[in-house]
């Protein structure tokens, strides 16, 4: 695998970058991307959690730049109406309405969605996760995803993860490749690499580094 700045900020054709492979959505959301490793173990996770009686399924997989920086700028415009964010207007403080979209969503560039080693489990809302199956799903995913390579990315704060991104029971990691991906990304941070999308003023005073930084990396399995 090659780590460049293509792979770390999304700005790639997945059909022309190698080890990138391409199938269907099940939700009828069309064609996705993901690295080959990170989804031949989720087939062989979901095939074990389909023995007991659980479905796991890719709502989101791969997200290149120019994707990111349309669901950005429609949080960012207050084209996607989102609950608690009344203040996103033309005349917002930039500084406050940059941290509430950043609850939940990465600046284009930032998303570690851009490196095909991310996906998002079955719904993309907290709610779900509340329910029955959802709290089912979550406690099997919890116990033998990192059996599979996979790490919750956000989980709950903790002394670990003290800021960031707000938790996200949906979102899990390949860390067999994102680990790597993650280390260089650090290593070469520069928020001078920052490609123009709106509100990149904003997000470039309010310490970007650390939502970067401040991730679950999950423990080795011993």
């Amino acid at each position: 695998m090659i780590i460049d700045q293509e792979l770390i900020s999304g700005r790639f054709d997945p059909n022309l970058r190698d080890g990138f492979i391409e199938f269907e959505g099940e939700l009828g959301n069309g064609t996705m991307f993901l690295q080959l490793d990170a989804y031949t173990s989720f087939i062989r996770m979901k095939e074990a959690a389909s023995t007991v009686g659980l479905s796991l399924i890719i709502v989101s997989a791969f997200r290149g730049f120019e994707k990111q920086k349309e669901l950005w700028e429609s949080k960012w415009t207050g084209a996607t109406p989102l609950e608690g964010l009344e203040f996103l207007d033309q005349h917002a403080d930039p500084l406050a309405k940059a941290r509430k979209i950043m609850e939940y969503t990465a600046p284009p560039g930032f998303s570690r969605h851009h490196w095909g080693t991310e996906i998002d489990i079955n719904s993309v809302e907290p709610d779900f996760f509340d329910t029955e199956f959802g709290q089912r799903t979550y406690q099997w995913l919890q116990y033998n995803a990192p059996y599979f390579g996979y790490c919750q990315t956000y989980n709950a704060f903790n002394p670990d993860r003290p800021f960031g991104f707000q938790e996200e029971k949906w979102h899990w990691s390949y860390k067999p490749l994102s680990y790597p991906i993650w280390s260089a990304q650090m290593k070469q941070f520069d928020h001078q690499l920052v490609h123009p999308f709106l509100g990149v003023e904003a997000v470039q005073k309010i310490g970007l580094l650390d939502y970067v930084r401040n991730v679950n990396h999950c423990p080795e399995i011993e």
